[in-house]
């Protein structure tokens, strides 16, 4: 079986049409065509419908669509891991990131690797927890630092069998309030005490609903979330322009305790702990510039305050998020359909 056909059968279904595919392939439609015809006669079975509309999967095409990112994927980490083994200069190492870790932990770890490796290729890409399990299931990325994978096998119903966790350490997130806002001075608050506020509150995290799950499990009427929103540096910013609270993890809010710009409100319960780690595909053999990226994070989390809990401290905060996870469901499950729960 020729390897390009595979290729070019991946980037027909990515773009949606021949046309484009061949554009950006660089070859003619009348090549690519010839292509895809090769490899429908190889297999015995019709991999594309064909309209003007566009190419798409038949159900054979669809199932095989994940072999042959696969069969692509594995060739690529074998080139790339005897490329590091040579010490040449295009090995690369692809990372995804959920936002709110890209300026904590990763950028230690990138700059362990291009130091280690001077000819390596650290490609770091952003996006939310589900997106980086359909681009490791694709493939796309050898690995990803992000927050717990639980809430994806409650939203599946199951752990997926193809990905697995690791945790590294433990991931704090806490309510702020603007310096000059009523609440910021100091002293223990109830949840009663803020519920006539407005908020700023992160999809991240699913700290949407656990938010609500403390207030409606205590019958308190769940504040105003004025902002939700996807980006960090959004959600900051709103809370300090409009006066709002803020609900964030610790380590997002370092600068800002430091310049005195925001205050961390003493609220037990708004202060929710989550596990952060790795998340990778389960491989047979895991190239090299993996297994050492991996380390490198095991690392530096090391180093982290909160990344050497009690067994029975992390089992108290996995029983709490599975709580939290099954009462959530009717009133998260409108979020997750609209793709929010992330």
């Amino acid at each position: 079986m020729n390897i390009n056909h595979l290729r070019y059968f991946i980037e027909v279904l990515r773009r949606g049409s021949i046309g484009g595919a061949a554009q950006d392939l660089g070859i003619t439609q009348s090549a690519l065509t010839r292509s895809l015809q090769k490899l429908e006669q190889e297999l015995g079975c019709e991999l594309l419908e064909r309209d003007r509309r566009g190419a798409r999967p038949t159900p054979f095409g669809e199932t095989f669509l994940d072999h042959a990112r696969s069969i692509i994927a594995e060739l690529d980490r074998g080139v790339e891991a005897l490329k590091l083994m040579q010490g040449l200069s295009d090995a690369q190492v692809k990372i995804g990131v959920s936002p709110n870790f890209l300026n904590w932990i990763v950028p230690d770890a990138v700059a362990a690797m291009v130091e280690r490796y001077p000819g390596i290729n650290c490609r770091v890409s952003t996006a939310t927890l589900e997106d980086l399990t359909i681009q490791l299931k694709r493939c796309e990325i050898d690995l990803a630092f992000c927050q717990s994978y639980l809430p994806m096998q409650v939203k599946r119903g199951r752990a997926d069998p193809d990905i697995k966790f690791e945790t590294l350490m433990r991931a704090r997130s806490r309510a702020y309030a603007p310096a000059a806002h009523p609440l910021a001075s100091t002293g223990r608050r109830s949840l009663a005490d803020v519920a006539a506020s407005r908020w700023v509150v992160p999809y991240q995290l699913s700290l949407s609903y656990r938010f609500e799950d403390a207030f409606i499990r205590r019958e308190l009427k769940v504040p105003v979330q004025s902002i939700n929103s996807a980006s960090i540096q959004f959600c900051k910013a709103s809370a300090r322009r409009l006066g709002l609270l803020l609900l964030i993890p610790e380590h997002l809010m370092r600068d800002e305790q430091s310049a005195g710009d925001m205050v961390a409100l003493d609220i037990p319960e708004l202060e929710f702990e989550h596990d952060v780690g790795l998340l990778t595909r389960k491989m047979r053999n895991t190239p090299p510039a993996v297994r050492s990226l991996s380390d490198v994070f095991r690392q530096l989390c090391l180093g982290e305050p909160h990344s050497q809990e009690a067994p029975q401290d992390r089992a108290k905060c996995m029983r709490e998020t599975s709580l939290c996870m099954r009462f959530s469901h009717q009133v998260a499950w409108p979020m997750v359909q609209r793709g929010d729960l992330i």
